[in-house]
């Protein structure tokens, strides 16, 4: 078993997308997720900033990135790889 520590904002963040599987999290959702409604006019670049720490994380130990992102929409969980 091989496990990795995550911030509480990173656990969050993947708390959000998973419990609302498989349905996409849109930006303002996720904000006010992670932020409350002290949403900040920069928390689009947090997300990403977020968003690259976790899958520098996860990637390694999945061997996939779980999380699609949909340009200007949100994000969603991605349960198997795609095959190409």
């Amino acid at each position: 078993s091989r496990s990795i520590r995550l911030t509480p904002t990173e656990y969050r963040f993947l708390e959000v997308v998973i419990t609302r599987q498989p349905h996409l999290v849109t930006g303002p959702e996720l904000y006010t997720s992670l932020f409350g409604d002290d949403v900040r006019e920069n928390a689009g670049n947090t997300a990403s900033v977020l968003l690259s720490r976790i899958r520098k994380k996860l990637i390694p130990l999945l061997g996939y990135d779980p999380i699609e992102t949909h340009p200007r929409l949100g994000w969603k969980l991605r349960v198997q790889p795609t095959h190409n």
